[in-house]
């Protein structure tokens, strides 16, 4: 036990660190500048007050995108041989509900063909399918709901992903089987009678439910059920936040003989009646709504997560609106939708189906197409765990890549800037020229070019802003709401970024970004000129200089000071990228030096409300040897081994290929999905990939399910 007096020192391959008793250390304030030479060296007085005055002018003529992607040349496409998912003849989707929500956006697909053989992706069971897998154990299943499978002879079998599927007993004859995952679990099942039961996992028979008969359909939500017999009478039997019991069933007053319903987790539903007329349900107001007309003689409906409504035409095209969740309806549709839409890149479709935020299609050659959220896979064209090395393309000449907008971008030597599309193909952005280094800031880019520019790009690289600044720009890192910028004459200065958030198809994103005011960052002018690179995270500007020492500054004081970490020398480089957003936790920082000793530097985080502020910073004992690259918690050790600290799905395995270039990115919150993934770029020039949700959490563009 060390006393408040006393100091352990660890030594170890260079690099130094003096612990307190607690295992913190408090940061050691920086020389404050008196003279006027030091108040102009830090960025103080007449030179402070002009650069405060930085605002936003536009950039210019810049080339307008007339295509997305201009493909790279010489080079493979994809590493990996992918071949479409074909001779399928029926599709499926299960709504999955989430009560906690937080931006989770699960599901599940399927596809069977003539035989009764199943193919799934996305959710199943403990673990996740990116691409289609036959399901073993069962052939002739003519519909899944759930946890359960019935094949055509009238049989129930339960899924199970350890394990062969089993069947239940005492569950024949079954014509329609429809799992309310929301509602306990319940299983409802239309037997060949025309009658409705329900049974539970664990009960020994089913029950009956009320008096239905010669019903033909059943149709399930997560909670409720609609029930449509031979005569086109059509019962909502509704299950929110209550038992399911016949006695709540009500009649819907259809204007005639219902043929087809469709229907979402939450009971919003489309009906059809025999004369082709397409009606709307509202569950909270139990009513009908007439359609679009654009809508009647729809051959195939279907309705998505928030009240996005879907149908296919005798042509085979494929329409939509309501909600515009996640952009489905098009990216550039509105959040809501109000005449049917055209879904571009559909033709001869001969079926949908809509998860709780993505669809599927089936094209009239038996190929299934996919589009919406992707974050478990569900799309089955796009992986979203890669616990591999997974090359995916190459991109010679690279100098730096970014991680931080969702999907990786690439800087090559000659100035232009490189992204990956939904096809993992590599493609040059259009518009930023000259480009030296990026950076992010509410999820949009920012560029320095080798004139020492500043500009900030919106609207998918569309638009753009440059920062009119007293000098030209060393290099500029982002932080959560400001910008730190290093002028060429070394002086530092943090840019305020106000924005307010706006609604875009479900998802709220910063928009009207705006410069606010410019602080001068107080340092030592002794050790401005000392600096070699600049960092950020959510809470801390760093820096680390030519003798080795880390520097950190509040991202959000009213005057910004660099600190250092004492005790700390010889530090080469940083990964700072690991930390959870808006909690207290610690948040890590991992430190390596030209020896490969790695230590983990501990932010703590003294938050109240939206004021936060860093307290002690603690330097962990325990140190990482022998390490040649660091990129968040992933390392790639000298004799040629990757690993991933605190993630289990990475086993440490050797690199097949040489890493001269890698980047990470860390979004995870206080509750539900988060991401993270590596890009690693080879010496020969192979991109690699490596995490979870690598390409974003969603693809817009309606494209062919694959096999691999």
């Amino acid at each position: 036990m060390w006393n408040r007096n006393q100091l352990k020192v660890l030594v170890c391959s260079g690099l130094t660190f003096v612990l307190v008793a607690s295992g913190s250390v408090q940061a050691e304030q920086m020389a404050t500048p008196t003279t006027p030479a030091q108040k102009q060296a830090s960025g103080s007085g007449a030179a402070a007050d002009k650069a405060s005055e930085v605002t936003m002018k536009a950039c210019g003529n810049i080339a307008q995108k007339t295509a997305q992607a201009k493909l790279a040349a010489n080079s493979p496409a994809v590493l990996q041989e992918v071949t479409a998912l074909s001779g399928m003849e029926r599709i499926a989707t299960d709504n999955i509900f989430d009560g906690a929500g937080y931006g989770w956006r699960p599901g599940i697909s399927y596809a069977f063909d003539n035989q009764g053989n199943v193919w799934g992706w996305g959710v199943q069971g403990e673990k996740d399918a990116d691409f289609p897998q036959k399901l073993a154990g069962l052939q002739n299943v003519k519909q899944i709901s759930g946890d359960h499978a019935l094949t055509k002879d009238g049989q129930v079998w339960r899924l199970n992903d350890m394990a062969q599927p089993e069947k239940v007993a005492g569950l024949d004859h079954i014509q329609s089987i429809s799992e309310l995952n929301g509602n306990e679990g319940v299983l409802v099942l239309l037997k060949d009678d025309g009658t409705v039961w329900t049974w539970m996992q664990g009960e020994s028979k089913p029950a009956q439910l009320g008096a239905f008969a010669k019903v033909t359909h059943i149709y399930g939500s997560s909670f409720s059920l609609f029930v449509l017999e031979q005569n086109g009478k059509l019962y909502y039997v509704s299950g929110q936040g209550q038992e399911l019991k016949a006695e709540l069933a009500q009649l819907v007053n259809v204007p005639g003989a219902v043929k087809q319903i469709a229907l979402d987790y939450s009971d919003r539903a489309l009906i059809q009646t025999t004369t082709g007329e397409v009606h709307v349900f509202d569950p909270d107001e139990n009513k009908l709504t007439r359609a679009p007309r654009e809508a009647d003689g729809a051959v195939n409906m279907a309705v998505g997560g928030e009240g996005m409504y879907l149908f296919s035409k005798k042509d085979g095209t494929v329409w939509g609106w309501g909600n515009n969740t996640l952009g489905m309806l098009g990216e550039k549709q509105p959040n809501l939708v109000n005449v049917p839409v055209q879904i571009a890149g559909l033709r001869d479709i001969v079926d949908i189906q809509a998860g709780t935020d993505h669809v599927i299609a089936l094209q009239k050659s038996g190929h299934v197409y996919s589009w919406g959220s992707n974050m478990t896979g569900q799309l089955g064209r796009l992986p979203h765990l890669l616990t591999e090395w997974t090359e995916i393309g190459e991109l010679k000449d690279v100098r730096q890549v970014s991680t931080d907008m969702g999907k990786p971008f690439f800087v090559r030597k000659d100035g232009t800037l490189w992204g990956m599309n939904d096809k993992l193909v590599p493609y040059q952005v259009q518009g930023p020229k000259n480009i030296q280094a990026i950076t992010s800031i509410l999820n949009t880019a920012v560029t320095v070019d080798t004139a020492g520019k500043v500009q900030m790009w919106t609207d998918d690289f569309a638009t753009c802003q440059e920062l009119s600044l007293s000098a030209p720009a060393k290099d500029v890192v982002g932080g959560e709401r400001r910008l730190l910028v290093r002028l060429a004459d070394d002086r530092l200065y943090a840019v305020e970024l106000q924005h307010e958030f706006v609604e875009k198809h479900g998802i709220y994103e910063p928009a009207n970004i705006k410069i606010g005011k410019a602080e001068a960052v107080q340092i030592d002018p002794a050790v401005i000129s000392q600096i070699t690179k600049l960092y950020a995270n959510a809470y801390t500007f760093l820096a680390t200089t030519k003798t080795g020492e880390v520097l950190y500054a509040e991202q959000t004081a009213k005057q910004p000071a660099f600190v250092k970490v004492p005790g700390v020398k010889g530090v080469r480089e940083l990964a700072p990228q690991y930390f959870v957003r808006y909690t207290t936790e610690d948040v890590s920082v991992y430190a390596m030096t030209d020896s490969g000793a790695v230590a983990e530097l501990q932010f703590q985080v003294d938050r109240d409300g939206d004021e936060w502020k860093v307290g002690k910073v603690a330097v962990l004992p325990k140190l990482e040897e022998n390490i040649a690259l660091a990129s968040g918690r992933l390392r790639i050790t000298k004799d040629g081994e990757l690993y991933e600290h605190d993630w289990n799905e990475l086993a440490k395995k050797r690199v097949p290929r040489p890493v001269r270039l890698v980047a990470s990115s860390y979004d995870y919150a206080i509750e539900g999905p988060g991401s993270h993934y590596h890009v690693l770029v080879t010496e020969d020039d192979k991109i690699v990939v490596i995490g979870y949700n690598p390409y974003g959490r969603s693809s817009l563009e309606p494209q062919l399910v694959q096999t691999k």
